[in-house]
């Protein structure tokens, strides 16, 4: 078990996240800050104890575009961390509330504006085909069933639009 400052930890999630909802893979992101292609996989991983430096965060935020701060804990959050290392666990699509809290992401930004079909999604993801796929479905079944989104045969579109 990897264990980091709390800090690190929250800054790896946010970067996933937005990375995530922004339609970003780990390979891709990594090549738009001119690093290595496992770069940002690599600081992700489980079992790795690499963390962003600052200087990174800076180039990462101009690609997802946000500010580098939009990565860090606000100073209220910060104040209620004993200073400790946590242990890292990070977002995944392969766990439910993690993928229900990244669809309710993309519907703010708009996503779900026009009709989007399961496919286009998993492709969005860059997990056609994989395990994580199943999760997504329940995602969206869920987010069907609490009226969140509409689905329209096998394509789901914000339940407003």
């Amino acid at each position: 078990m990897i264990k980091l400052s709390f800090t690190a930890v929250f800054i790896i999630n946010q970067v996933k996240f937005k990375r995530i909802v922004n339609g970003y893979s780990a390979r891709d992101l990594s090549e738009k800050i001119s690093q290595e292609s496992q770069y940002i996989s690599k600081v992700e991983s489980m079992i790795s104890k690499s963390q962003y430096p600052h200087q990174i965060l800076i180039k990462i935020a101009e690609v997802l575009k946000c500010s580098a701060r939009d990565f860090y804990p606000s100073d209220e959050v910060l104040q209620n961390n004993s200073g400790e290392l946590v242990e890292k666990k990070v977002i995944s699509l392969s766990n439910l509330d993690d993928t229900i809290k990244i669809l309710l992401a993309m519907q703010s930004e708009g996503y779900f504006s026009k009709e989007r079909s399961t496919e286009d999604l998993l492709r969005y993801f860059y997990i056609l085909g994989r395990p994580e796929a199943n999760v997504v479905q329940e995602a969206l079944n869920r987010l069907v069933d609490e009226s969140k989104l509409e689905k329209r045969v096998d394509n789901f579109i914000d339940k407003q639009a």
